[in-house]
């Protein structure tokens, strides 16, 4: 099957669009955790917490416990 070149690149340009989008929003997905760890990172440190172990945060007795 031949398939009509205009046809054929329209697609490929589409792709490449989508893909383009696709790695955007890995990028923001990406630069949004790291923003996230930060911040729980310094938290960690100004309360005198280990920054490597999870953090459980009780949001009714405004409490932080580690495991």
């Amino acid at each position: 099957m031949i398939i009509d070149r205009g046809d054929f690149w329209h697609f490929k340009a589409q792709t490449a669009a989508l893909d383009l989008e696709m790695a955007q929003l890995r990028l923001a997905l990406f630069t949004a955790t790291q923003k996230r760890n930060d911040l729980m990172t310094a938290f960690a440190v100004k309360h005198g917490l280990d920054p490597f172990q999870p953090l459980t945060l009780d949001d009714t007795e405004y409490s932080v416990t580690q495991s």
